[in-house]
């Protein structure tokens, strides 16, 4: 009993005992730390917080595809944004301000030449297949696939089926074709007075082509007489036809896998998220993804690239015993996105088409350039200057816009002071409108 009683004693005096000063401040601790981090970070959450979901929120009704593109105007110049649609009416960009801000912008269609996507030209090759031949057609279409192995004579024109890999079957009769590469990496022939065959082993042979089905026919003239020669098709590496070129206006666009198509009515108006539909092929509608894109001309007759034009002449001072031509990379011909390297000091000439009413690019100084280099660049009409530039370190980029009459376009490149060290300039995109 005595024993139960000192027990029921001592709890008592401990539950009466004080909580040790060691404790409490522990606690006190604890409680300091949590009404700091309350005082600190609660502010902060409700400064940050609206911003941001109200970015979000902007973001999300403005409705980009994530596709950066640059939207060329009629009057040649250029506007920066994310492609959200385009509709019969207005091609729909977001343009991103310095602050941040998501504007949206409807540009009218009828004030739309091109359409152009933002990835360097060293990445347009990145949806190719190796594996893959080429077909193009006389009015600039291209379709990278293979022959399948059926060919048909239709109202008795031969017939060569080719597959392409979103569009399905082709038959694209003979006088319609330019060229065919059936071994994929060969070079065409280049352009003579009959069809020529390029065959697998490097020997060209000449003649009219009969048929390009299994079995190839190409007619000859031998002593006054016609004499058929046979060829299987897997002998052939390519093939180039002397059938006219007839380039066609109206909308085309390029592809990443290297297809380029006369496009009909472009539209993204049926709700598909980041597609574009095609319709007026010959083939039917054809529904492909932005991301397949790499550029758009709404009136095809309305633009010309420089690099396309004819280069009338090259000069240089007498010192430079090697003139160098410029180098151009580009998607294809007649494609709107370009870049035209120029190394001087030198005089380019160009021929201008007739109705040609203005010039427009953006120069650049290359990166390896841009320490030392002192460009000045002249560009004439005739024997008018219509321009004159110095592009150094501290001026490394700018934008060009002229108008333009003339029959002749001069480019000039010249050093500065320093001499010619670096003389080199890059025009990105060198076009010109046609009216």
């Amino acid at each position: 009993m005595q024993n139960d009683g000192t027990a029921v004693l001592m709890n008592q005096r401990h539950a009466a005992e004080p909580t040790s000063p060691r404790k409490v401040q522990h606690v006190v601790g604890l409680h300091r730390i949590l009404f700091w981090l309350i005082c600190l970070v609660l502010p902060a959450i409700l400064i940050v917080s609206p911003v941001s979901i109200d970015a979000a929120q902007s973001s999300n009704s403005a409705g980009g595809s994530g596709m950066i593109v640059q939207l060329l105007r009629n009057d040649l110049s250029m506007i920066r944004g994310e492609l959200v649609a385009i509709e019969s009416a207005a091609i729909v960009l977001n343009t991103h301000r310095a602050n941040g801000e998501t504007n949206r912008v409807e540009i009218p269609r009828a004030e739309t030449l091109a359409l152009m996507t933002d990835r360097r030209l060293t990445d347009r090759r990145s949806g190719r297949k190796a594996d893959a031949g080429v077909l193009a057609r006389t009015d600039g279409q291209v379709f990278p696939g293979h022959p399948v192995e059926r060919t048909d004579q239709r109202g008795g024109t031969e017939t060569l089926e080719w597959h392409h890999a979103w569009l399905g079957q082709l038959s694209v009769e003979l006088d319609d074709i330019s060229r065919v590469v059936f071994q994929p990496g060969a070079q065409p022939p280049t352009t003579g007075d009959a069809d020529t065959l390029l065959l697998t082993n490097g020997d060209r042979i000449e003649g009219f082509l009969l048929s390009l089905s299994e079995t190839i026919e190409l007619e000859q003239i031998r002593d006054g007489s016609p004499e058929i020669v046979t060829l299987p098709r897997d002998r052939v590496a390519a093939v180039r036809l002397v059938n006219p070129v007839r380039p066609a206006g109206g909308t085309w666009a390029w592809f990443e896998d290297g297809t380029i198509l006369r496009a009909g009515e472009l539209s993204s108006e049926d709700g598909r998220w980041g597609q574009l539909t095609m319709q007026g092929l010959e083939n039917g509608e054809q529904t492909v993804s932005f991301d397949a894109l790499q550029a758009i001309v709404f009136d095809a007759g309305r633009l010309r690239m420089l690099t396309d034009l004819e280069l009338i002449s090259m000069d240089g001072p007498e010192t430079r015993y090697r003139l160098p031509e410029p180098t151009i990379d580009r998607i294809a011909r007649n494609a709107p996105k370009s870049v035209m390297t120029i190394s001087g000091p030198i005089v380019l000439r160009y021929s201008l088409p007739a109705a040609a009413t203005r010039f427009a690019s953006e120069v650049r100084l290359p990166s390896r350039a841009r320490g030392w280099a002192d460009v000045h660049l002249t560009i004439r009409v005739d024997d008018e200057v219509i321009a004159r530039h110095q592009i150094d370190a501290s001026q490394p980029e700018l934008a060009i816009n002229e108008r333009l009459r003339g029959s002749e376009l001069t480019i000039e490149l010249d050093h500065g002071p320093a001499g010619p060290i670096h003389t080199v300039l890059e025009l990105h995109d060198p076009r010109l409108l046609i009216e």
